[in-house]
């Protein structure tokens, strides 16, 4: 079979396509459920090979959610109802055949492995069914298999208990049952993390809630401590594995450790767990629990430790929690840098812990990495600058003319196009905050020098959106001269010209926003090139205020007034007619019937060369109106 063959992942692949035959409605096949049962059960006849495809077939078969038909055509006109629903006798008797398939197959390691997931996703589907003693028949089989040890099922059964109360209150003893008594989670983090998980939010204000966490998780930090978890088995679970929840956790801990004097024990234990891996391990719960300690001059000696046995990552991370108002640490991280020690970037961990309490404290490391030769500025100072720069307002206005200087600095023709963009939109950014006009000329400059040449990948693509009009009287004039300008010194315009044009549409771009006077006397000033550059940027067209196409732009009917004579002109305007996207349903005849009227006009325009042009447009565009007039009877003959 296809299915067992293959090794695409795609979802149409041929699992995919198979598997959602087995979905009890709406699966694309007019098979009823008695034959996807037989089918079933040929795959199960046929042996171990066949039960990892089996498994996922039943896993559809419980899927009843996203399962929705959209009707066609011919189904609305002939008023055709497909029958997308099966009784709740037909529905348990399908599962009830599925579960026991299930069970047959539990002995199949591999198989075992994929029901473990399998049926955690799908308890929203058997409670909502009304098909429950099913579930639970499936978790008394399958629980003593895991050992009671099914974090996913736990959750799932919570997850009907906050989310579902009818469902819960009809089933309220079986799931306490199994939540709290049957899936109580045995090893240390996984009772704190089950812990965290059980606490109702909805239960509490805003204001409440992190006493409330730190109030559930006090138990178990004193635990943490009392009974030396940090020096246990279950330690490098904990160390080894990030968990987000673990944090209030260590709030507690911390406290207990500095009430009962351990800290010399508990963190003489990090160490020993540290130095057992390799140079560059990281583990984010020790290095949250060290970043709460108040003692900092205990974390000093720690990080000295570190860097003594060549653990720069988590050093660098220390360094930050302990950094002083001189920024010392950071000095001496540099040092260590500028010696070969280890790679800019390990300054990416200091900056994860150190403090910046105000903006100022946010520039004064900014300069710092952005006036060091040794610290790679991509990887490391940029990154640093914008995730303290979300959004701009009145603060940073006395960092700006900073801030511009570094954006203005970046190195665009590197190969980060993504940090690229996030340069970019950070220029647009403070453009559109504050009124910069000097700024907006060295954005400007800069961009018309790196659209110099051919750029497959623009990261300015949108930024005239936000330069024009609003500082055309800075910028226009120096815009006009690049786009006047050979293609053979300058591919400004053939880089720029759909973004500050009409583009993809028929309205005014960027640019036509602007004063269209002095961009008519820049047509006068480059007559060899404007005029038909101008035409293939131009509005297309004039618009009612309702948005529908009235009659050509007056722009262009100015062009063909003036330049009509030059058939590249005539030319352009052609192809920026041709340049449009269409969003609609049904016919579009009447779309190109409204195109096509609009050059009925230009029929009697006194330069015969215009007249001409614009017969020959109205031409082309009935071709497409019988074009479409005939899809549009092929539709209706074969659909109805």
């Amino acid at each position: 079979m296809l299915s067992i063959a293959e090794n695409e992942q795609i979802s149409n692949n041929a699992s995919g396509v198979f598997l959602e035959k087995f979905h009890v409605v709406l699966s694309g096949t007019q098979a009823d459920l008695g034959k996807k049962r037989t089918v079933m059960q040929f795959l199960f006849d046929k042996g171990p090979e066949y039960y990892p495809l089996l498994v996922k077939a039943i896993g559809s078969a419980f899927s009843t959610r996203s399962n929705y038909h959209m009707f066609t055509q011919t189904e609305r006109k002939h008023n055709i109802k497909s029958d997308a629903s099966v009784s709740i006798s037909e529905l348990r008797q399908y599962w009830s055949f599925c579960k026991d398939l299930l069970i047959k197959v539990s002995d199949d390691a591999v198989s075992l492995r994929t029901i473990y997931k399998l049926i955690p996703d799908y308890v929203y589907d058997f409670a909502n069914s009304g098909c429950e003693n099913i579930l639970f028949e499936l978790i008394n089989h399958f629980a003593p298999k895991y050992n009671n040890d099914w974090d996913e099922m736990r959750r799932s059964l919570n997850w009907i208990k906050k989310h579902n109360p009818i469902i819960y209150e009809r089933n309220k003893q079986h799931i306490n049952l199994l939540i709290d008594e049957v899936f109580v989670p045995k090893i240390f983090i996984k009772r704190v993390l089950a812990a965290m998980e059980n606490i109702d939010r909805r239960e509490f204000g805003s204001n409440q809630i992190f006493e409330v966490y730190k109030s559930e998780m006090r138990p178990y930090g004193e635990e943490f401590i009392n009974n030396k978890i940090y020096n246990s088995k279950e330690f490098e679970e904990i160390a080894d594995h990030e968990h987000f929840q673990s944090i209030w956790m260590i709030f507690t801990a911390v406290e207990v450790m500095d009430q009962t004097s351990c800290r010399d024990e508990v963190y003489e234990a990090f160490m020993q767990h540290i130095i057992s891996k390799n140079k560059d391990y990281r583990s984010c719960f020790i290095e949250s629990y060290m970043s709460h300690d108040p003692n900092k001059s205990y974390l000093n000696s720690i990080a000295e430790k570190l860097l003594h046995n060549g653990y720069y990552a988590m050093a660098c991370c220390m360094l930050g929690m302990v950094e002083d108002e001189n920024y010392s640490q950071l000095n001496k991280i540099f040092a260590m840098i500028h010696d070969g020690k280890f790679p800019s970037t390990y300054i990416n961990d200091y900056l994860r812990f150190v403090p910046c309490y105000n903006i100022d404290n946010i520039f004064k490391v900014s300069d710092l990495l952005f006036n060091n030769a040794d610290v790679d500025k991509t990887e490391v100072a940029y990154p640093h600058l914008f995730q303290h720069l979300w959004s701009m307002n009145q603060e940073q206005i006395s960092y700006l003319p900073t801030i511009e200087k570094r954006l203005l600095e970046f190195d665009f023709e590197g190969d980060k196009f993504y940090l690229a963009k996030e340069v970019v939109d950070k220029m647009d950014n403070i453009l559109k905050t504050f009124d910069r006009p000097d700024f907006a000329r060295q954005v400007n400059s800069l961009v018309i020098n790196y659209l110099k040449i051919y750029k497959p990948n623009n990261p300015f693509k949108d930024i005239y959106f936000t330069l024009l009009p609003k500082y055309q009287h800075a910028i226009i004039d120096d815009i006009i001269k690049a786009l006047a300008s050979p293609l053979e010194q300058n591919l400004f315009y053939f880089n720029i010209r759909y973004e500050i044009g009409s583009g993809f549409g028929y309205g005014a771009g960027p640019l036509f926003q602007c004063d269209n006077h002095k961009l008519k006397e820049a047509c006068r000033i480059y007559p060899n090139t404007l005029p038909e550059r101008f035409a293939e940027m131009c509005p297309v067209c004039n618009f009612k205020e309702s948005g529908s196409q009235m009659e050509l732009s007056d722009f262009f009917v100015w062009l063909a007034d003036n330049y009509g004579d030059n058939e590249r002109v005539l030319q352009s305007f052609s192809s920026n007619f041709g340049t449009y996207s269409y969003i609609g349903i049904g016919s579009m005849k009447g779309y190109y019937m409204n195109r096509q009227n609009m050059f009925k006009p230009l029929f009697s325009h006194m330069n015969p060369t215009v007249a001409a042009w614009a017969k020959n447009m109205y031409k082309m565009e009935e071709q497409e109106v019988y074009y479409h007039q005939l899809l549009d009877d092929y539709r209706d003959m074969t659909k109805g």
